[in-house]
């Protein structure tokens, strides 16, 4: 009787190592997946309250203009926290130039600003006092230069002394610090260094968190209201001899 042939066996360990590499393959394709789809970008403090098209605005020689984008806050008071977002880009003119997303209350401002050449600050204005840097214009890699958009966005917790503030330039965060003045509303800024400029102002968002807290605009809390569906300083003051 002739010798009949053993059928091989399959290997374990190359088994084993079939089934490893198939699960890191998958896990990396669903990692790609879920960063593609932005499941692990920042969110703003709560679902969003409004958002509005301003559209575009143009300064038509050196200098700046602030431009009222009031916040929908109901009765005058405050939500204890908040984000404004803010989607813009230059549309036409001087690049040496910025634009930029502010918070304020009276005469009290601060703005997060960047340039289409590739720089950003963040500075804060108290009646007439001189303007303080908490960031002086500087450059930064996430900025995306020319006329292509950017997304600014500042996150706010009202504090009884004032205010805790992040800022956030394409959902890179950017900087942390406190003001002892409590943001009450929010506005856009245009700033030139050189000639005329156009910016368009794509989109302004607004979040608030569903707290019953409310802040007046002195820092006092206030019962529950609704609202409406709809740091180191310095003195650098312009993107084209800061960097």
């Amino acid at each position: 009787m002739s010798d009949q042939p053993r059928a091989e066996q399959p290997d374990p360990l190359a088994r084993g190592v079939r089934i490893a590499a198939g699960l890191i393959l998958g896990g990396v394709a669903l990692a790609v997946t879920l960063i593609a789809a932005g499941a692990f970008d920042p969110r703003p403090v709560g679902p969003l309250q409004a958002s509005e098209q301003p559209g575009k605005r143009t300064l038509p020689a050196a200098g700046e203009a602030a431009f009222s984008q009031p916040a929908p806050w109901a009765g005058g008071s405050v939500p204890a926290r908040f984000s404004a977002r803010l989607t813009a880009a230059l549309a036409d003119g001087e690049t040496d130039s910025a634009y930029g997303l502010t918070l304020t209350n009276g005469d009290a401002q601060l703005l997060l600003a960047i340039s289409p050449a590739g720089y950003l600050t963040i500075r804060e204005t108290r009646d007439s006092e001189p303007p303080a840097y908490h960031l002086p214009w500087q450059t930064w890699p996430h900025i995306r230069s020319g006329t292509q958009a950017n997304e600014l966005w500042l996150d706010v917790t009202q504090t009884n002394a004032g205010a805790e503030v992040t800022a956030w330039v394409n959902r890179e965060r950017l900087w942390s610090g406190a003001t002892d003045w409590t943001p009450r509303d929010t506005g856009l800024w245009l700033g030139s260094f050189g000639g005329p400029v156009t910016v368009d102002f794509q989109s302004f968002e607004w979040y608030a968190a569903p707290d019953a807290q409310r802040y007046r605009t002195d820092g006092k809390k206030l019962k529950s209201v609704g609202i409406r569906n709809q740091s180191k300083m310095s003195s650098c003051s312009r993107p084209a001899i800061c960097g």
